[in-house]
């Protein structure tokens, strides 16, 4: 296993500490209104949440900054089926594949596909990973250090959910993605 300072991270006790998905950007935004004034407002956060939920109606033109009613289509489009996901179980407090893991829609087959082994499977993953339109992808040991202490709960923000790792589990996938921009790619960009 690689150290911390071999993998480049340079944590120092007593200053890194895992926290509460409820403070991450995304999550703050729904219940922080000191948060959300940064952000232009509640109504603003909201505004930007349900533009993905609501059909174009004209909000292109309200909110454009420069954009098309073909881009937010685009945007809309690429965020349907994880919204309807997410939204599948909301009766149940579940984010389906967001806040909360996705659950079995469907048993899987009873065979099991042979991968040989972790070398050769973590090579398949990867294979899958990069087709399908990530950048990166990485196996390696879990770490609880990099995982949120609760999961957030929409329903219940400061009481939040249990987040441990199921049994047996000693090993995560990470992506990653760059962003296509060619600006942003190089850092160059806002």
């Amino acid at each position: 296993m690689v150290s911390d300072a071999e993998a480049g991270f340079d944590i120092r006790k007593g200053e890194f500490a895992r926290f509460d998905q409820r403070n991450d950007a995304f999550c703050r935004s729904w219940w922080d209104s000191s948060y959300q004034e940064t952000c232009g407002g509640q109504d603003r956060v909201m505004a930007f949440y349900e533009g993905y939920r609501r059909p174009l109606a004209g909000q292109w033109k309200r909110r454009g900054g420069g954009f098309t009613q073909h881009d937010f289509a685009f945007r809309n489009a690429a965020w349907h089926i994880a919204d309807i996901f997410a939204e599948m179980r909301e009766g149940e407090g579940r984010r389906e594949g967001f806040l909360d893991p996705l659950s079995a829609l469907r048993d899987g087959p009873e065979e099991r596909c042979d991968v040989g082994s972790p070398e050769e499977a973590s090579r398949h993953l990867k294979h899958a990973a990069l087709a399908l339109g990530a950048d990166l992808v990485g196996v390696t040991h879990a770490d609880e250090r990099w995982q949120y202490t609760k999961r957030y709960a929409m329903a219940t923000p400061e009481e939040g959910k249990p987040n441990e790792m199921p049994a047996g589990c000693d090993h995560v996938v990470v992506l990653g993605q760059v962003p296509a921009h060619p600006d942003l790619r190089s850092g160059q960009g806002s």
